[in-house]
């Protein structure tokens, strides 16, 4: 298998792709097969490459899932020159019960970055985050039960911005994987830079996009709609292959 493309947001063209589920009918961490069962593990993982990161006191989204009883998201935060990334998630159903994870990244524009977000123990679980790019990114600083993020309608799925058609990213997003299992950093490591079957145990969604925005995962119920039309790039971080074992974790590529 080969990795040919890239989903390509561009932010002047306020670009992103999404997937609107009807209640109790999707896929997603929650079970697949399109009915969503309770959470208590989840990973989201994807590889990105900016083109522009945040101004100052702003966002940009990588992703966010809405399910009717859960919610997270993760995106890059600029704050006073300081670059975050921030796991987001709350399994309640609510406004309140929010967990926040975040870390001091160093991040440059051009450059390919795989993410990973780890919850496991449902409602009252923890959530981390585990990064290929610079061991220099700092340790994760939780916020739990954070009460100012407002839960939204949903559900849905969307890539590259937040549910309400902001925080728009701008630039690269490349093979975004749901599971409804905590992967080990083992696991992440060694699977990141080799397409999957889609059939693999614990896989719930995933988005190659090699030139479309089919969910690859066996079931297939979250093909994405792309809004304002984005494109796609022949830049990849992977070129495919069988998964192989990398002995440097925070191996940074270019």
């Amino acid at each position: 298998m080969a990795n040919t493309h890239s989903l390509d947001l561009e932010l002047s063209s306020s670009q992103y792709a999404k997937k609107d589920y009807s209640a109790g009918v999707w896929e997603g961490t929650g079970g697949g097969n399109g009915t969503e069962t309770d959470y208590t593990n989840l990973t989201i993982e994807c590889w990105f490459n900016p083109e522009s990161l945040p101004s100052d006191g702003n966002y940009m989204t990588l992703f966010e899932e809405i399910s009717l009883d859960a919610h997270f998201y993760f995106r890059i935060l600029n704050s006073s020159g300081t670059y975050k990334i921030e796991f987001i998630g709350n399994f309640t159903g609510g406004t309140a019960g929010w967990k926040v994870v975040y870390n001091d990244i160093s991040i440059s524009t051009g450059n390919w970055y795989h993410i990973a977000g780890v919850w496991t123990g449902g409602a009252s679980g923890t959530l981390k985050t585990i990064f290929s790019g610079d061991a220099s990114w700092g340790a994760n600083t939780t916020n739990n039960d954070n009460t100012s993020f407002v839960d939204a309608a949903g559900p849905g799925a969307f890539v590259g911005a937040i549910d309400s058609g902001a925080q728009y990213f701008d630039g690269l997003i490349d093979d975004l994987r749901i599971w409804n299992t905590a992967r080990t950093e083992a696991e992440i490591e060694n699977n990141r830079s080799a397409e999957l079957v889609g059939n693999e145990t614990g896989l719930t969604a995933y988005w190659k996009f090699n030139n479309d925005l089919t969910d690859s995962e066996s079931g297939g119920y979250s093909d994405l709609t792309g809004v304002n039309t984005p494109t796609f790039s022949a830049t990849v971080p992977f070129a495919g292959g069988s998964a192989t074992n990398t002995s440097n974790f925070f191996q940074f590529i270019n």
